[in-house]
């Protein structure tokens, strides 16, 4: 299955912009405090560890989101319309790397400067997350001082990924009106879809 270009483009009803010398959310903040409070040194290795997990938990998010907006885009133009057409259409976005699916993703969506930048950003992060990351902090995973720089980098990163989500989320909700239901519906719908096929 190829991916059809579309003409028509949506524009997010707002702009969500990246400013890395913003102060980070104070739920990161607190992230970085729970770090210091610890005095033993196995405990703060997994306190790193941890937040490293987090991160990659919100690299998905953005990931499934931009999946998410390219369903509804394809459900909006009286495409889908089959539990298998969806499947196949599902799986061709799950196999993308995530540089093609921004890609397809900005191919529907007419961003501003800031939020193609946001993109950039948030993909060169996952990258330099899920390749050679404790690689390169080697030496700093060896002491607190060092510890504390890749937590600096998660933290960072984190915030990053929830700014993508969010635009990507905003995309996704922009196209729900279209089919006369609540995100909440469409979400019931999808979860209740799911658990008839685990029951096959």
């Amino acid at each position: 299955m190829t991916m059809k270009k579309r003409n028509r483009k949506i524009e997010p009803e707002k702009t969500i912009a990246y400013d890395p010398s913003a102060p980070l959310p104070d739920d990161l903040v607190k992230l970085m405090n729970e770090y210091r409070s610890l005095s033993d040194k196995a405990q703060r290795t997994k306190h790193i560890y941890a937040c490293v997990g987090l991160a990659l938990y919100w690299a998905q998010c953005f990931e499934v989101e931009m999946q998410l907006s390219l369903i509804f885009r394809r459900k909006a133009e009286g495409e889908l319309s089959s539990g298998k057409e969806h499947d196949d259409f599902n799986q061709q976005l799950s196999d993308m790397t995530q540089g093609k699916l921004i890609r397809h993703f900005e191919e529907f969506v007419e961003l501003d400067d800031c939020g193609r930048d946001l993109l950039k950003a948030a993909l060169r992060a996952r990258n330099s997350l899920a390749h050679g990351f404790f690689e390169r902090h080697s030496e700093d995973f060896l002491h607190a001082s060092g510890q504390e720089r890749m937590l600096d980098e998660l933290l960072e990163w984190i915030r990053l990924f929830q700014l993508a989500e969010g635009l990507s989320q905003v995309v996704t909700n922009a196209q729900i009106p279209l089919f006369g239901k609540t995100r909440e519906e469409m979400e019931a719908e999808a979860q209740k879809y799911l658990e008839s096929k685990l029951d096959l």
